[in-house]
């Protein structure tokens, strides 16, 4: 096939649908890229202006996120409303020797949704759908083995998570990433999807039943276990737009259960450290021994969470009865009160704390309720 060298790119904008709309071009600079920096840290905004040119993380800006690499910014972005506008983008880059970059807010720290010179497929105003479907079936009815039958919630290529959360509510338990405004199944999802419930219920790939793709030689198949359950197998973590262009998942939903938070912190003032250092070490150690010994072994209804080395973010899936009768909560509260020189510590000065449990109807309440709906502080 031969190359046009010329890009005539009047004519991929009359092959759009009438939503849709092309922006640039735009120049590799610091210039172009200045209005996304007025923007702060607000990743509601950075996601939705300067045409699709922002990152969430103003670093990636440049190649690599470093700041003494060049810019990596599209010369075109293109606001794909359709899978047809997708599609026109896949066949005009291919005609005119044009990498292609596809985002749909920018969240990627490795700055993988954006590259010097391409052509982006910007999904950030992409439709959403959000329907609710029950029982829902894969292509697999007549394979016992495969069949899929689950409540699902059918996500499009424009959902960030803070939308998915706020269309199920209270109703289910859905597995999420960990940001709101992270894409629902872009980069995350097809990276793997590791969720702060993902413990008990898998990754965000292995709640999939199926992928709406448009692949790269404008061809828009369902992908499962049963249908080109090849690319069915490689969209679940071969990363975001590998092989094309995801616009519809349906993702299963579970029954709605209590969310229960377990915080342990510890910390010390630099003024005490002189005289409290040594024995604040020892305890950051005793956490790093207990928590190494245990964790491998913990009951998966200890769902998910974070921590580091003076603190930690523990959730159970279930009641807050259960939670205090599990073998992790009486070996963490026996160490607390056995092996550290508690009565030792000084408040406001140095020492650890182990929190009262907090419980949450819902995933839905633990990730703020209808408070952190669009909510930038959330």
């Amino acid at each position: 096939n031969l190359v046009s060298a010329v890009p005539d790119w009047s004519s991929l904008s009359s092959s759009l649908s009438s939503e849709a709309a092309i922006h640039g071009p735009f120049g590799n600079s610091p210039e172009t890229y200045s209005p996304c920096l007025s923007l702060g840290t607000d990743a509601y905004k950075i996601s939705k202006e300067n045409y699709g040119l922002c990152m969430h993380a103003h670093a990636c800006q440049h190649e690599f996120c470093e700041g003494n690499f060049d810019y990596d910014l599209p010369s075109y972005t293109v606001e794909a409303k359709t899978e047809s506008d997708i599609a026109s983008v896949f066949d005009f880059a291919a005609e005119h020797d044009i990498p292609v970059s596809v985002k749909t807010t920018g969240h990627s720290y490795q700055g993988s949704s954006t590259q010097k010179g391409s052509l982006m497929i910007w999904l950030q105003n992409y439709e959403k759908d959000l329907s609710i479907i029950k029982s829902y079936v894969n292509s697999c009815s007549d394979d016992d083995v495969n069949k899929v039958a689950h409540d699902v919630i059918s996500i499009k290529a424009g959902a960030v998570w803070d939308d998915v959360i706020e269309a199920v509510k209270g109703d289910y338990h859905v597995v999420t990433g960990g940001g709101r405004t992270v894409s629902s199944i872009g980069g995350w999802l097809q990276g793997g999807g590791l969720s702060f419930s993902s413990r008990l219920y898998g990754l965000g790939v292995d709640q999939v039943i199926d992928f709406t793709v448009v692949l790269t030689n404008g061809t828009i198949v369902t992908a499962d276990a049963c249908a080109n359950s090849d690319l069915f197998w490689a969209l679940r973590g071969g990363g975001g737009g590998t092989y094309g262009v995801v616009t519809n998942v349906h993702y299963k939903l579970y029954d709605v259960t209590p969310i229960v938070k377990l915080e342990y912190f510890s910390g010390i003032s630099e003024a005490a450290r002189d005289e409290y250092g040594g024995a604040y070490e020892s305890i950051v150690e005793k956490w790093f021994e207990f928590w190494i010994e245990k964790s491998p072994n913990l009951d998966p209804k200890w769902c998910g969470g974070f921590f580091g080395e003076e603190y930690a973010h523990l959730l159970y899936c279930g009641n807050k009865e259960d939670a205090q009768k599990s073998t992790f909560y009486k070996e963490i509260n026996a160490w607390y009160w056995n092996d550290l020189p508690w009565n030792t510590f000084v408040e406001n000065v140095w020492g650890s704390l182990i929190l009262p449990l907090t419980v949450y109807d819902s995933w839905y309440d633990y990730r703020g309720g209808a408070d952190a709906y669009q909510n930038p502080c959330e």
